[in-house]
């Protein structure tokens, strides 16, 4: 837990408060490097925030300096399966994938592609990072929602079914379908698919 952080400290003071709890994450040396960099801004919008509602660190701090790291791509040879994750948050040593979407969410929970796409970041970043990854997050930015992704048994079952049945129709096996006139007629792979040949 970081030390109390008020409104007599400057820039450098909290930065230098910053650096140190980046020291103490179980983290590469790169990863760290870029985490300092962002911690110079973050160091930036802390005092700002303090100067402008008259309040200490702690309620600010907690709520913009989650470490994390953005846009960042990765890519697993065994898994043939590679990504570029939005973000990954690390809270207390463990690692949040966290997809960002623009579009209307669900009544309930996230979409099905979503949870998707945050277990196989998942496996990547445990691969990446040597650290089990159980939870992971979709923003839906247009209501302001942040909903969570439990990455358990039968998600990464299902992940892993579907790469498998990707890998079968990239190695030329046809999978099943059941035609709808309909979407058939719209779609661009009418002209190749077996089913309407």
């Amino acid at each position: 837990m970081l030390p109390l952080i008020n409104k007599e400290m400057g820039v450098s003071e909290i930065e230098d408060l910053l650096r140190k709890e980046i020291g103490r994450l179980p983290v590469t040396s790169e990863i760290k490097n870029l985490l300092e960099m962002e911690a110079k801004i973050e160091s930036v919008k802390i005092k700002r925030l303090m100067d402008v509602t008259g309040k200490n660190g702690g309620d600010i701090i907690e709520f913009i300096t989650i470490p994390s790291l953005n846009d960042y791509r990765i890519h697993d040879d065994d898994l043939e399966l590679s990504g570029n994750i939005h973000r990954i948050e690390i809270i207390k040593g463990k690692y949040h994938p966290v997809k960002i979407k623009v579009g209307l969410p669900p009544f309930r929970g996230v979409w099905d592609s979503d949870a998707l796409e945050i277990a196989a970041y998942a496996l990547l970043i445990e691969k990446e990072f040597n650290s089990e990854v159980l939870l992971g997050f979709v923003d839906y930015m247009i209501v302001g929602e942040r909903r969570p992704v439990t990455i358990d048994y039968t998600l990464r079952e299902n992940l892993l079914s579907i790469l498998e049945e990707i890998k079968g129709v990239l190695s030329g096996d046809t999978p099943s379908t059941k035609p709808n006139p309909r979407k058939c007629k719209k779609c661009n792979y009418n002209n190749i698919c077996p089913d309407n040949l």
